[in-house]
């Protein structure tokens, strides 16, 4: 192995160790109380639900562009959304297009591309949540060059390009030989983001490059700040996740913020597996 590499991957390692230990607010908490959720939901009379996509509304799958809604999630969707009490927010890293297909029909608003761009339900204008000195272009040829370099090289590999963010997925690949080189693609990542303003993130079978400080908590907040909600439903699987679940005061009584499958979380509280979500919404939508 090369000097070079072994310091990259050096790199890598450090990194991900400090935001370990940064993370320490985290830990593990208790199963959701469905029935206290159900009665606070059934007392409020200005509901806000912000929902993550994969994972949550819909199960985890190998080929990431098969992920459309469930039809059983499509209609308790519907139905929430169909109250004039309830807003909700799909909150998801996918490509506003794809989700806007995957959606038709329901109406919520989109917060795509991990809270960059918000569009309100019943409007058909994306808002850009970004800083306006944020140059996507200074960073994005080097990162997806690097990622189809990794993509040929690993047989089941894909890039997926978005409008200001970038994945390469590989959970089609070879397990073993595809998390080496995941390894490999994110210690060079990590060295481009010491020089431009990116953020890289190693999801589930998934490294992505987005602009720094666009998060969904950044999203999240701006929802909740405008609307000023008396009951909030935060629901999420992976650590893009715990950035709306960060800016959620877990003390405040309204806020219900949920983790799907028990791990160390920001999150109120957590439910063993993401049918308990498509239960969860079934219940609510039935509860008024």
């Amino acid at each position: 192995m090369k000097k070079e590499h072994q310091e990259l991957l050096a790199t890598a390692f450090l990194a991900d160790l400090v935001k370990s230990v940064q993370s320490d607010d985290a830990a593990f908490v208790p199963r959701l109380d469905l029935e206290k959720v159900i009665v606070s939901y059934q007392n409020a009379h200005k509901r806000l639900l912000l929902l993550d996509y994969d994972g949550t509304l819909t199960p985890i799958v190998r080929d990431h562009m098969a992920a459309s809604l469930p039809p059983s999630v499509s209609s308790s969707l519907k139905k929430l959304s169909s109250d004039p009490n309830n807003k909700i927010y799909v909150v998801s890293g996918r490509d506003g297009s794809v989700l806007d297909e995957w959606l038709e029909g329901i109406d919520v608003g989109i917060c795509c591309e991990h809270g960059n761009f918000i569009r309100e339900p019943k409007s058909e204008d994306w808002i850009s949540t970004a800083p306006e000195s944020i140059d996507v272009e200074a960073w994005r040829d080097s990162i997806l060059t690097l990622m189809r370099y990794y993509e040929e090289r690993t047989p089941g590999a894909t890039v997926e390009e978005k409008y200001s963010s970038l994945a390469w997925h590989y959970r089609n690949a070879d397990n073993e030989y595809s998390t080496s080189q995941a390894h490999e693609l994110m210690a060079h990542l990590k060295s481009i983001s010491n020089k431009y303003p990116v953020d890289v993130l190693w999801g589930n079978k998934v490294i992505e490059a987005r602009p720094s400080g666009v998060t969904k908590g950044g999203a999240a907040k701006k929802i909740f700040q405008e609307m000023q909600p008396d009951f909030v439903l935060c629901i999420g699987d992976d650590k893009t996740d715990e950035d709306m679940f960060a800016v959620l005061d877990k003390s405040n009584p309204i806020i219900n913020t949920i983790a799907v499958k028990r791990r160390p979380t920001l999150a109120k509280a957590y439910v063993k597996e993401q049918k308990e979500v498509i239960s969860l919404l079934a219940k609510l939508a039935a509860a008024v």
